[in-house]
């Protein structure tokens, strides 16, 4: 495969807060591995 895990993570991250955002949790430090 060429995508690495830290990026699939980086992917997912960016998903759950696009989606913590839109639902109404707008948290601009909402970085969680």
């Amino acid at each position: 495969l060429g995508i690495s895990q830290m990026h699939v993570s980086r992917l997912i991250s960016t998903s759950c807060a696009r989606v913590r955002a839109e639902a109404g949790d707008v948290r601009p430090a909402a970085r969680a591995a």
